[in-house]
């Protein structure tokens, strides 16, 4: 998934992974994936790496928590890399559940 980021780095579209010879197609996860990476590269991955965080709710609590004390943070910011919308918003409802938030829904306009 870190992978991810140097992609839209080469891009130029910070917001997508999307393919330089179609904009409108994202690439997956295993193009991504088989992505050679220069020094550089690999470098901004491991900078990239320290705040990234990936496992169950329990494995991001061990991690997301010291940070936040570490950091006397009053607010967090999560985006999460996933491929699959659903999953993503899985992710995210996870992570709602794990911190005990409330869910937000909004409400069509009528």
């Amino acid at each position: 998934m870190r992978k991810r980021a140097i992609w839209r780095f080469r891009c130029n579209t910070p917001f997508s992974a999307c393919k330089p010879d179609d904009p409108a197609r994202c690439a997956a996860p295993a193009e991504i994936n088989a992505l050679p990476l220069s020094n550089l590269e690999r470098a901004q991955m491991s900078v990239i790496g320290e705040r990234h965080f990936v496992g169950s709710p329990e494995t991001i609590r061990e991690r997301i928590v010291p940070l936040i004390e570490q950091t006397q943070a009053d607010e967090v910011m999560i985006l999460s890399m996933v491929h699959s919308h659903e999953a993503r918003l899985h992710s995210y409802d996870l992570l709602a559940e794990l911190f005990e938030v409330e869910p937000f829904t909004v409400q069509s306009a009528t």
